[in-house]
């Protein structure tokens, strides 16, 4: 999936994986917090709904890059 996303990317992929950088997949019904990696935001940033505010993103403190699975359907159908 990251290989698609990122084409050719190499250099993009080698800072990746210097940095521990992780990806993370949701199902368009989950939630942001559903995630260990972001799973204390609602109490870190009271008075946010961060399961309905949050699509994806990555956080200085939350090691992940989020996605809901929408946008890599959508990928999935491009044409080559």
């Amino acid at each position: 999936m990251v290989d698609e996303m990122l084409g050719s990317r190499t250099d993009i992929l080698e800072k990746f994986g210097e940095s521990k950088v992780r990806v993370a997949v949701m199902a368009a019904s989950s939630g942001i917090t559903e995630l260990p990696e972001s799973s204390d935001l609602n109490e870190a940033f009271p008075g946010i709904d961060w399961d309905e505010r949050t699509r994806g993103g990555g956080f200085a403190a939350c090691p992940a890059s989020l996605s809901r699975s929408g946008p890599l359907a959508q990928l999935a159908r491009a044409p080559a």
